[in-house]
């Protein structure tokens, strides 16, 4: 893992990307997912939790996706998966997982956009 001495402001992850924002707080629950949408209105809210704010994620996906909760009424754009690590930076498997948008191709929805996030290192995906 290698922390970056100065973090930086990104409009599109990748994989490895360590990552945070404030914007992580406010959640939505998704029809029967595992993963925690996040990002757009606070008044859509019904899972905020202040934690995932100060929260560091790991980018675990990146890619350009079509409708991803089969609902046919998402608009494609770039979908960012991310897992929660630990307080020593570390992926125990035990992490939340979130996801979100930052941009859209076309339309748009009126919650889980993050365009701009906090980038403050990498890592690799290792197989054992």
């Amino acid at each position: 893992m290698k922390i970056r001495e100065t973090p930086y402001i990104s409009k599109r992850v990748d994989v490895g990307d360590i990552i945070t924002s404030s914007k992580f707080a406010i959640g939505h629950l998704t029809h029967g997912q595992t993963d925690i949408l996040v990002g757009g209105s606070r008044k859509l809210c019904d899972d905020f939790d202040r934690s995932r704010a100060k929260g560091k994620y790991v980018v675990i996906s990146a890619k350009m996706v079509t409708d991803p909760y089969g609902m046919d009424s998402w608009p494609d754009g770039w979908y960012v998966t991310a897992k929660r690590l630990n307080s020593d930076m570390k992926d125990d498997g035990l992490g939340e997982v979130i996801s979100f948008y930052q941009y859209f191709l076309n339309g748009d929805a009126s919650y889980g956009l993050i365009k701009e996030v906090t980038v403050i290192g990498e890592m690799e995906q290792r197989f054992v």
